[in-house]
């Protein structure tokens, strides 16, 4: 499981969900005050996804109804 830290320069702005049959897809809208901070929130987010490959956890694509 992974975690997505925010610092004080980073605030939520909006979130919002999509579903699709048994697939959800949710967006997660930050703002971000400091280049820094910035930076590291999307360091982590790389090896977010670079894990989920590593483990061959890649999103399944959608298939038709």
């Amino acid at each position: 499981m992974s975690t997505i830290y925010l610092c004080e320069a980073s605030r939520l702005k909006k979130y919002s969900a999509a579903v699709k049959g048994s697939q959800a897809v949710v967006t997660i809208e930050i703002s971000v005050s400091d280049h820094g901070s910035l930076g590291f929130l999307l360091e982590e987010l790389s090896k977010i996804e670079k894990a989920q490959k590593a483990c061959g956890l890649t999103p399944p694509k959608p298939t038709k109804p």
